[in-house]
């Protein structure tokens, strides 16, 4: 998959003042968490820098940066290469 495959997909909206990247928020049964769990190498963080679990898949041109909330609400971020390396760094993720 490609950030456009992804952008195109899905309805993102721009997350102000946070240039390259995008939010969708979703309940844990929507199609696209069906299709995001079927993703190979999705990565998972406990980071102090965010209250819920975090979820990494990278792509060659960015990455889904997702937060995992206990009530199953799901925060999904469409990030551009720019966008998904700033927000890795400042989660204070390495991802291999």
């Amino acid at each position: 998959m490609t950030f456009q495959q992804f952008y195109n997909s899905y309805n993102w909206k721009p997350i102000i003042n946070c240039p390259g990247r995008f939010l969708l928020m979703i309940n844990s049964r929507s199609a696209f968490q069906k299709k995001y769990d079927n993703l190979e190498n999705i990565q998972k963080f406990r980071t102090p820098k965010a209250k819920d679990l975090v979820q990494v898949y990278h792509f060659e041109d960015g990455g889904l940066i997702s937060f995992m909330h206990d009530d199953g609400f799901i925060i999904h971020t469409l990030n551009t290469a720019e966008g998904f390396s700033r927000k890795l760094k400042q989660l204070e993720i390495s991802i291999s």
